[in-house]
């Protein structure tokens, strides 16, 4: 089986990439490794800093200086975006990132969590970087601050990879714009090897090859769910306004004695479109916001077969951890999935 995922990964260079966001710019994270470096030679780390001070938020987790231009945005670690004037240092802009109210965590795993134990499943925008028992794949929330132009209208975006929730916030608009859960994984532990074996024995066992980590945290033994959602972008239906389109997979950990990993339980596809002339209508007024459609899943399906977006053209599927770096995200594309999708 890993010689079949090591055949995929090579198949990694032969297709064009199906999104605008991987050629966003990434700004400037700050971490551990270079913080004594960084705040010593950085002015745009000095300036975004005075900023949020002036808000008691901390120093900035992450910024970037727009080339060519006095737009400097942070991050700060209580997930609020700044935009200073890198000359003036006037504050041009602050906005709190909170969850789009468009946005829901797959109810294939939030319902049953809540239903048998009472387990909130939200998934996370942010975490102590200790809390190891929630793993996120890609490593892209080491770069979470990204700038870009999804549209290619000239209006730029900004793309903040936050732990399970990927938000665009569109300085334009004031606002979020979009938001999406690329990584909703409730999986930590197999139950037939590891380090939790003897724990999940005192618990009384598992009849599943592996276990729940919200679960297992509160001491209840529940099945593993693993979720994955890859972004599509284009015209789909040919109406001059720009689309978004997820197709999101749940799969559930398979039982002992069953085929080894995972089966699927939950596919979703999902449209989203911006029309700024409808809004214009609307009584919320234009909010620049890609807003869900009523499109049925089938035709949505023929537009993805149409374009040859296969599950690896869509974003993200590219790794950005050490050692990983240019190859398939292993979690999105894993043959423990049991699903052939993962592999086109």
């Amino acid at each position: 089986m890993k010689n079949i995922f090591q055949f995929f990964l090579v198949l990694i260079g032969s297709y064009s990439m199906a999104s605008s966001f991987d050629g966003f710019v990434v700004g400037t994270s700050v971490n551990s490794k270079n913080i004594s470096e960084i705040a010593k030679s950085s002015w745009e780390y000095a300036k975004a800093s005075t900023t949020q001070k002036k808000y008691d938020d901390g120093f900035a987790k992450a910024f970037y200086l727009v080339d060519e231009t006095n737009q400097l945005f942070s991050l700060s670690e209580s997930n609020v975006i700044y935009l200073t004037d890198f000359e003036s240092r006037s504050v041009d802009g602050v906005w709190t990132l909170s969850r789009w109210q468009y946005l829901t965590p797959p109810p294939a795993i939030s319902l049953p969590l809540k239903e048998e134990f009472g387990i909130n499943f939200r998934g996370k925008l942010y975490q102590n970087p200790n809390d190891l028992i929630y793993k996120i794949p890609s490593c892209m929330r080491k770069s979470p601050l990204r700038y870009g132009d999804i549209e290619g209208d000239g209006e730029f975006e900004l793309y903040l990879a936050l732990l399970t929730e990927h938000v665009v916030l569109s300085p334009l608009y004031g606002g979020v714009v979009f938001s999406f859960m690329p990584f909703a994984d409730d999986w930590v532990a197999s139950s037939l090897e590891g380090e939790y074996v003897e724990f999940i024995d005192q618990l009384g066992g598992s009849d599943y090859q592996y276990i729940s980590s919200r679960a297992i945290s509160r001491n209840y033994i529940f099945a593993a769910h693993r979720s994955y959602t890859k972004l599509f972008e284009g015209d789909f239906d040919g109406d001059n306004n720009p689309d978004l389109v997820t197709w999101q997979k749940v799969y559930r950990s398979n039982t002992v004695g069953g085929i080894k990993g995972f089966s699927l339980i939950s596919e979703v596809y999902t449209h989203y479109e911006r029309d700024l002339d409808s809004q214009k209508k609307s009584v919320a007024g234009v909010t620049g916001e890609y807003l869900p459609q009523k499109t049925y899943e089938p035709i949505i399906q023929s537009w993805l077969s149409e374009s040859d977006f296969t599950w690896s053209k869509g974003y993200p599927s590219i790794s950005e951890c050490e050692g990983e770096e240019g190859e398939l995200i292993p979690e999105m594309h894993d043959p423990l999935l049991n699903d052939p999708d993962v592999l086109q």
